[in-house]
Parts: structure tokens; sequence; C-alpha cells
């Protein structure tokens, strides 16, 4: 863990850029910005622009504050090892207005799945707008659009994650997911096999139409954050914009044999 203390956008020109090279392990890169003290509740006194470019500065990732508060600015992004990165910080409107002192945060973890699929669930809760997709600007908010953000950010290549593709609707996304990415995720599991193949964290999981909870003729979908095996109990995380207003708000359970689930994939 690194943190670093500066401040931006005084003058109007000022911007900080920092350099780091990873090691010879690829390496899941955490970042964020917190007030000067190092607290992520307190807000700055501006907001701010977040960039991370690769050694062609190219720009892999970007995150802003909004109404000065910092949380919006988590991310995460997997790195190659032996390569030179770049992270910059600019007031996000380049004016006084947004001059602001900071602490940047950063962790660099061993990359794995599971701290990978962990990543994405953290920086999901820490979203204060509507998530979006990285395919197309519409449908924000919606169920099945934090599933495709899941696999654009957590098991999709670079050069993949913008490419537009169908992971059909709610009832049906878990079961689409398994056919579709079959090298991310196992094949389609209904409750009949919860005893042989039951959820895991990052399995995702779907709902089906017209059930208490899930109504209407698209059903419902989320993404399995736990599993117990003794009470059966299954924990997910999920959006809708009428369920949420396009935010995870915390966790939800049901148990794994309720009739409203239709079934999962686990990933790999």
């Amino acid at each position: 863990r690194i943190t670093v203390n500066d401040h931006v956008g005084l003058p109007t020109s000022d911007r900080d850029a920092y350099t780091f090279t990873t090691d010879s392990v690829g390496r899941l890169l955490q970042f964020a910005i917190r007030n000067e003290n190092g607290e992520a509740d307190a807000k700055l006194d501006g907001d701010v622009k977040v960039v991370l470019y690769d050694n062609q500065n190219n720009v892999l990732k970007t995150v802003e504050s909004t109404n000065q508060d910092p949380s919006s600015t988590y991310a995460f992004h997997n790195l190659e090892p032996n390569t030179q990165y770049k992270i910059r910080v600019d007031a996000l409107s380049g004016q006084l207005e947004d001059a602001t002192n900071y602490q940047l945060v950063l962790n660099l973890l061993e990359q794995t799945s599971n701290s990978t699929i962990e990543a994405f669930f953290q920086w999901a809760k820490a979203q204060t707008s509507k998530i979006t997709r990285l395919d197309r600007s519409d449908l924000k908010g919606e169920c099945v659009t934090l599933i495709a953000r899941y696999i654009q950010e957590v098991f999709l290549p670079e050069s993949e994650r913008t490419k537009q593709r169908a992971f059909g609707n709610g009832h049906a996304t878990a079961s689409v997911v398994a056919s579709n990415f079959p090298q991310y995720f196992d094949s389609y599991t209904t409750t009949s096999g919860l005893s042989s193949n039951p959820p895991k964290p990052g399995a995702i999981i779907s709902f089906g139409k017209h059930a208490p909870k899930f109504d209407g003729d698209y059903g419902h979908v989320g993404i399995v954050t736990s599993y117990n095996p003794s009470t059966k109990e299954v924990k997910y995380i999920d959006i809708g914009n009428g369920l949420s207003d396009g935010i995870v708000a915390g966790e939800r359970s049901i148990f794994a044999t309720d009739y409203r689930i239709n079934g999962w994939t686990n990933p790999k």
C-alpha cells in the first residue's frame, strides 16, 4: 500500500503525475482518492479526475469524484508484469473552484481471479450513480448492466471490453453467459444441481419472471458474493432502476432452494 499527499488545481494548470513499474508478477492495482487526512467518507475541497495510462500513454481507466465526494474514485485494473504505468490527477474542471488537497492511495495485490472478483464487488458497492456498461451508453442502472460491466471489467481482455454483446433478459442471463463465455464460466446449473455444483462467489444468478420481488417479463439477475452450505443461504449484489435507482444497495440474501431462482453459472 502506497499513499501520496498532494494538491491539485492551483495554479489552474496544475496536474500531478505518478509513474511506477510492476515487478515480475501480474498485479491487481486498486486505487482511490481520499481527502488529505486519508478519510474515504470526508469531502474534498473540489472535484478531481484520475486517469491510469499504460507505457504507450493509452488510457486504461478514468474515474471522477462527484460533488466533492471521493468514494466514486475507487477503481481497479489488472497490470502486466515488468511494465511501467502512470497515474495522473487533475482538477476536474481545470478551474480554481476544483483546487483541492488529496491523498492518492495505491494497492498492488497479487493478481488472482478471486482478488479481481472481490475488487469488482468493492467497486460496485462504492458507486453513487447509475452503473453503466462499457459497450453502450444506454441501459444505465438495469440489472443486466451490472453483469455486463462485471464480465467486461473482470474477464475480458482490454481489446474486447467495448465490443457490444447481448446478455439476454435477467431471467436468462446466467444461461446466456454460460453458453457465450465457456472460457470463463462453468455450465449452467439449476436448483436441482445444488448439491453437486452450488453457487460460489462470482457466480451469476438468474431469477424467474413474474415471481414476488422480481415482477415483469424480464426476470432479474445478480452476482453471488457468498454461499453458506449449512444454511443454503445465498448472498448477492444486484441493481435495478426500480429496485435501487441503478446502484448496489448492499447485499441481498435468498435460500438456494427458493423457487424464484432459475439457475446460476460459476466462474472457473
